[in-house]
């Protein structure tokens, strides 16, 4: 299950994606059909996790399906709205308030790294920098709050 959520999604806006297997809950992800951008709630079907620490006797560790209940392989349901935490490359740490707070403003526009269809990274910077520059893909805004650390909250679903 995810654990970044920062605030709620819409229920009946979520829908379920291809996203291929090993996918977490959590994970801002790109829909293969239309480009949106949406964060997956629960591990994507076929997925497992390893547990190494914790374990009872002389387990050294232990793989166990993760994936939501009842998902077919490499499929998810996913969140198009709402705001979660994110590392995202460029960020001030602070408030996030439009007018003065130490943090990058609430409503900077934050994009996504992508490479073979899959976000490899959060940033602020709309290309890639190089020459000739590519363009990385709008995926929200800075929400109100408090960035720590480098991770923000950052709300989806927002039109560019």
């Amino acid at each position: 299950m995810a654990d970044n959520l920062y605030k709620k999604y819409t229920e009946s806006k979520t829908r379920r994606w291809d996203v291929g297997v090993g996918v977490f809950g959590g994970t801002p992800v790109i829909n293969k059909q239309n480009g949106e951008i949406g964060v997956t709630l629960a591990d994507s079907g076929g997925t497992t996790r390893t547990e190494t620490s914790n374990l009872p006797g002389s387990l050294t560790s232990v793989t166990r399906r993760s994936a939501g209940v009842g998902y077919d392989s490499g499929i998810a349901v996913v969140a198009r709205d709402g705001s979660w935490l994110f590392e995202v490359t460029g960020v001030t740490d602070g408030e996030t308030t439009p007018n003065g707070g130490a943090g990058t403003n609430q409503g900077t526009k934050v994009y996504a790294t992508v490479t073979s269809g899959v976000i490899t990274g959060l940033t602020l910077a709309a290309d890639d920098g190089g020459s000739p520059a590519v363009d990385n893909t709008y995926v929200g805004i800075i929400d109100d709050g408090y960035i720590v650390d480098g991770v923000a909250p950052v709300e989806i679903g927002v039109a560019e």
